[in-house]
């Protein structure tokens, strides 16, 4: 058998590394030409508008699928969840090229689109009036326990039905006392959000939802789970070549939403890009700058993770690298709205990117682990994942945040 060698995926990856930077220059040089003349609403008018009529109270729940990483697009998300819709039929359909089964081989993707639908949907109509007064973490309930519980109990209605009520119900307002948190103590609120309202959430709801009678029989029984399993499923086997690498660095984009596939990866960051294109200040809460600074900084990180960790994905056939996708968006995020003129230079993004590649990913398997010990001891599987590792994220993201604000203290950028 010929010996791997990881030293193939450098180029691909010194490829990455120049086309993140070239196009955060060239970006943010385009960028006054394109905010001069807007194709798109601004966010402004995106949070005036959705008091209106149902309208943009629509528009708002499908940009919630793209808030978890801080980005808030109409585009970016119709794009991810429509694209993760498509993969799931393709797949459905007997496809057998190579590609990343959308939420696990389960088949369930539908259901995990509507239990988000009707818990952000549900939260919208019920505290929308909120938003004239700024922005609401209306996002939760569809990228946490809600699909979680889909993955774990099948895709039965009262299932993602229950999901989604409870995600409006609990989630909401949890994360909206875990924004006023990060407000005071001076982090990211998607630290808070993902220890708090996932975390801590994610038990309330999962043993709620134990205990439900129209619940309780698949929650008790296997056999009372409905999947529908794809019949063919071609995922990449970690090797050390170029094709495995891109496809994980697409695939990275979206682990964190549950969709976890190439091609959707690729229509994704085309509909974020795009929403930038037509108006930059649509996207991103409208902070000039900051998508180019997101993009490059998600760039730099994963694809050096993946790089450096492959062993990992050689040894255990997955892991846990899209956690520094998630950093190099939240983070840049939290410093670009601050107002930190840092987040805007390149040199500043190397930095963050290396050492978010280097200390995340082992801190967070190290502590999720330790963390899953204790959940997987009452739980089972999405559910007690996503608790465990939920916390996991957030206390990664401070350390990061903790340690740039050190270097901004000291005048190192």
């Amino acid at each position: 058998m010929k010996k791997e060698n990881r030293w193939t995926m450098v180029f691909p990856l010194i490829i990455i590394w120049a086309a993140a930077i070239l196009l955060f220059h060239g970006m943010c040089a385009i960028e006054p030409t394109l905010a001069a003349s807007p194709k798109l609403f601004s966010f402004g008018d995106w949070l005036a508008r959705s008091q209106d009529g149902i309208l943009y109270k629509v528009f708002w729940t499908i940009g919630d699928w793209t808030d978890c990483q801080g980005f808030r697009s109409l585009p970016g998300g119709a794009a991810l969840v429509l694209s993760g819709l498509i993969v799931h039929f393709i797949l459905k359909k007997g496809c057998k090229a190579k590609m990343y089964p959308v939420a696990a081989p389960l088949g369930v993707m539908p259901q995990i689109i509507l239990t988000g639908f009707v818990g952000v949907g549900l939260a919208t109509a019920l505290y929308g009036s909120g938003l004239s007064a700024g922005w609401l973490p209306t996002f939760l309930p569809c990228c946490t326990i809600p699909a979680a519980l889909v993955l774990t109990y099948g895709s039965h209605w009262t299932v993602w039905l229950t999901g989604g009520v409870m995600g409006c119900l609990i989630q909401y307002p949890l994360s909206v006392l875990a924004n006023n948190l990060a407000g005071i103590i001076g982090i990211p609120p998607i630290c808070t959000f993902t220890i708090l309202a996932v975390g801590f959430g994610g038990i309330v709801m999962t043993e709620i939802y134990r205990f439900l009678p129209w619940c309780r029989a698949a929650a008790k029984d296997e056999n009372k789970r409905v999947f529908h399993p794809y019949e063919t499923v071609n995922a990449p086997v970690p090797e050390a070549t170029v094709g495995w690498y891109i496809r994980r660095f697409l695939a990275d984009f979206t682990d964190l939403l549950f969709f976890g596939n190439e091609w959707v990866g690729i229509c994704y960051i085309g509909g974020l890009t795009l929403s930038w294109a037509l108006n930059p200040a649509h996207i991103c809460y409208g902070v000039p700058r900051l998508y180019p600074a997101m993009l490059c900084g998600m760039m730099l990180g994963t694809s050096l993770a993946i790089f450096l960790w492959y062993p990992k994905y050689k040894e255990l056939g997955a892991y846990n690298t899209f956690c520094v996708n998630e950093v190099m968006a939240v983070v840049p995020l939290f410093f670009g709205l601050a107002g930190e003129a840092a987040t805007f230079n390149p040199i500043f993004l190397i930095v963050m990117a290396i050492i978010s590649a280097v200390i995340c990913p082992p801190f967070c398997a190290a502590v999720s682990g330790w963390i899953g010990k204790l959940t997987f001891k009452r739980y089972e599987g999405a559910c007690a994942g996503v608790i465990a590792a939920a916390p996991t994220l957030g206390l990664s993201i401070i350390l990061i945040t903790l340690i740039f604000k050190g270097f901004l203290a000291v005048g190192l950028f």
